[in-house]
């Protein structure tokens, strides 16, 4: 996570291989409002908590493919949500 960028970072190994990052500042498709917090599920897709824009967002992988929202302008169901757990 890298909040002030307000990107996710994917890196493959501890020499920075693989340095990969999706968003950018912005409440629009793609774009990310402080991200609070990350987590992956059995299937590889990221869910960030996207604590400046209100909303969880969900990600097939790491390039951004299909970009789904909870919350933030697709409802009201967070307010400057901070977390994400996989159950």
């Amino acid at each position: 996570m890298d909040a002030n960028n307000h990107r996710v970072v994917r890196i493959d190994d501890v020499t920075g291989t693989g340095f990969v990052s999706f968003g950018t500042y912005g409440t629009w498709s793609g774009e990310l409002g402080d991200p609070d917090a990350v987590a992956v599920d059995a299937n590889g897709r990221i869910y960030v908590a996207d604590h400046g824009n209100s909303r969880v967002v969900c990600l097939d992988d790491i390039s951004g493919t299909r970009f789904t929202e909870y919350g933030g302008s697709a409802g009201d169901a967070f307010n400057r949500v901070s977390g994400v757990v996989i159950h």
